[in-house]
């Protein structure tokens, strides 16, 4: 499971799913009907509305110490009764202490209810890593077998996220602790650059980033009843440079390595040139870190 800041995605043995991180309390005092687009969850007596396009900032240190945490996590094990989870930590946060917590935290029976629906799911047993080592094991694994050729490799992933880029260099057969780390720049500032321009150039209403994604992705915005078109390639352009500019920082090390991979949301966004330099996108890039960690469970468990 990778929950993520923009999406939350789930590999199982039944396939892939995703939904997105908004999660926000729900105030029964309101007296309304809240849209079907989202779900009622109750956490230790409080209860949660996911999916409805809002969001806490869950970019600090402590959110997955927090019932919102767990509500998104619990949400994505709605349909299991006992299970083995692996998911992952910022690479920031991911320290060792940090990761053992959280494996103690999420272990054992947990009670909580969808609407109306009692749900009691069983964590049998939980292991930790960090954000973007599921890539690389996404790269090593293949049909419950470790594919020794690419052991021996020299890897760089860069993970491009909703708010952050991880980035991770593999060498002899380990990761190289002091090099790999978080970039504060990820899919969200190309949006937030669209949004600039409809709210200066067009005089657009003030929107979530959410609802700047949708307008990016069908390719144009409705203004006074006229469809206006995104450049979309120019803001990609100018996101992937600013993107380029921040990564320099590891350009000396892409002459050394042998693979580099782009995975993440971000990179179905961007082509198969870095730098220069071929690399590879996996299918599904989203489902990148995901899909390895559920590799990893087989391994682990069977």
């Amino acid at each position: 499971m990778d929950i993520g800041y923009g999406e939350v995605k789930v590999v199982k043995g039944s396939g892939e799913r995703r939904y997105s991180s908004s999660v926000v309390p729900y105030e029964e005092s309101l007296g309304l009907d809240f849209p079907s687009s989202g779900e009622v969850l109750e956490v230790g007596g409080r209860k949660y509305l996911l999916g409805t396009g809002k969001a806490l900032d869950t970019r600090t240190r402590d959110f997955h110490r927090t019932p919102e945490w767990k509500a998104l996590f619990l949400y994505g094990l709605k349909d299991d009764v006992a299970v083995n989870v692996v998911l992952g930590l910022p690479v920031s946060y991911a320290r060792k202490e940090e990761r053992k917590e959280l494996e103690e935290a999420i272990r054992g029976e947990h009670i909580f209810r969808i609407g109306e629906n009692e749900k009691r799911i069983r964590v049998s047993d939980a292991k930790v890593i960090a954000q973007g080592m599921g890539v690389l094991l996404d790269y090593f694994i293949e049909d419950t077998r470790v594919i020794e050729g690419r052991k021996g490799e020299t890897v760089i992933v860069f993970d491009i996220g909703f708010y952050t880029t991880d980035v991770f260099l593999y060498r002899d057969g380990g990761i190289e602790e002091g090099r790999s780390r978080s970039i504060e720049v990820g899919v969200s500032h190309l949006f937030e650059e669209v949004l600039r321009w409809l709210t200066i150039e067009k005089n657009y209403p003030s929107v979530s980033l959410k609802e700047v994604e949708k307008f990016f992705k069908r390719g144009y915005v409705r203004i006074k009843g006229e469809e206006i078109p995104l450049s979309r390639e120019i803001f990609i352009r100018r996101w992937s440079e600013k993107l380029l500019d921040l990564l320099r920082f590891y350009e000396r090390e892409l002459y050394t390595y042998d693979t580099l991979i782009l995975a993440g949301g971000g990179a179905n966004f961007l082509t198969g040139e870095f730098f220069g330099r071929k690399v590879i996108i996996p299918e599904k890039p989203e489902f990148a870190n995901a899909r390895g960690y559920y590799k990893y469970a087989k391994l682990r468990w069977g």
